[in-house]
């Protein structure tokens, strides 16, 4: 894995960046999610390797490190596209991701490593998925779309 920095710019991004405003509703609604869930992978990552002692694992522990240096940089990507979501004045966002943090908070405190990294593994086993659907099937959507 090579960490990655998209470059992309989010000044003058509107929440309805696509003629197809239903379609640029519900891309938005799945990315306001994304800071929160990025950070925490990031800590169920850095708690899983703190268990991986020992030479065998310095190559899984010096993956971990690429994996939580990636998502850091789309946390942040991520984060500056949900200001302008903020700013746009979806004052009914804010509860539901902090309600969301909570829960990962509430899974770091009580959840077993195990069930972390689980729902870790599920929640980036869908990025493929993602990936596909957007690189690969819709063009007509994103036909008029702001680059």
């Amino acid at each position: 894995m090579k960490p990655r920095k998209p470059g992309l710019q989010f000044q003058d991004a509107l929440p309805h960046w696509c003629p197809n405003t239903e379609f640029a509703q519900i891309t938005n609604a799945g990315s306001l999610s994304l800071p929160y869930v990025e950070q925490y992978l990031n800590r169920v990552m850095l708690r899983a390797k703190e268990t991986l002692t020992g030479d065998r694992y310095a190559g899984l522990r010096a993956d971990i490190d690429l994996f939580v240096q990636q998502e850091s940089k789309h946390y942040r990507q991520h984060r500056l596209f949900n200001q302008k979501i903020d700013e746009a004045g979806y004052d009914a966002v804010k509860p539901i991701g902090d309600q969301l943090w909570a829960d990962y908070t509430d899974f770091l405190a009580n959840k077993s490593l195990r069930f972390n990294t689980a729902y870790c593994e599920g929640f980036e086993s869908l990025g493929i998925i993602q990936a596909e659907f957007f690189f690969a099937h819709i063009d007509d959507l994103l036909a008029g779309a702001d680059q």
